[in-house]
């Protein structure tokens, strides 16, 4: 099957700057360099079992942005039991190049800057080569979840985790100890 899109999972960031970089990288292909030929992925949805989301990943292939030896993106796509089409290692990228993400998050420094742009660079040549081929073949994968349901949205999530509410807006277990200043401070009113 020829390849009309790409899905991309940028890392999600277990508080590493170079999840900024991912992130950036996939914006970049998106929105300057491929815009239609792009689906950025999104984590949350996707465990939440989206049908949108499922369809992207279903139905195009996948590149995943790793950025660090967590290798969150990939660890994900082996929980749902689907191959991406390729991956790129941000770290190996960093040894190569001497690009670092630097240390702000909020706009990122120009070594980050570069290095988000050389990974989104690499995947445009990949994207483009997935697209342009016609030695490339993408077979459409089904998810599948390893004794895992990734959304069921019958479970009475109250019910099922015994949420007790505390406040307005806010629940805790009712077998854990109590909120600290929030219950302590409506016990003693």
């Amino acid at each position: 099957m020829s390849v009309e899109k790409v899905a991309i999972y940028s890392c999600g960031g277990i508080g590493l700057h170079v999840s900024c970089v991912t992130r950036l990288a996939g914006y970049l292909l998106e929105e300057e360099l491929l815009e239609s030929d792009v689906e950025i992925l999104d984590m949350h949805r996707l465990i939440r079992g989206m049908p949108d989301e499922i369809e992207i990943v279903e139905r195009y292939p996948t590149i995943i942005l790793d950025g660090c030896a967590h290798q969150c993106g990939s660890n994900l796509f082996w929980l749902l039991k689907v191959k991406p089409a390729c991956r790129i290692y941000i770290p190996e990228i960093i040894a190569e190049t001497g690009l670092y993400p630097g240390r702000e998050r909020k706009v990122l420094e120009e070594s980050g800057q570069r290095l988000a742009k050389e990974v989104a660079q690499r995947a445009e040549t990949i994207i483009k080569g997935m697209k342009e081929s016609s030695a490339y073949h993408f077979h459409p994968k089904k998810i599948q979840t390893r004794d895992l349901t990734l959304c069921d949205y019958g479970v009475d999530v109250e019910k099922v985790l015994g949420y007790l509410k505390v406040a307005p807006g806010v629940y805790r277990p009712k077998d854990m100890n109590q909120l600290p200043r929030l219950e302590e401070r409506e016990t003693q009113a």
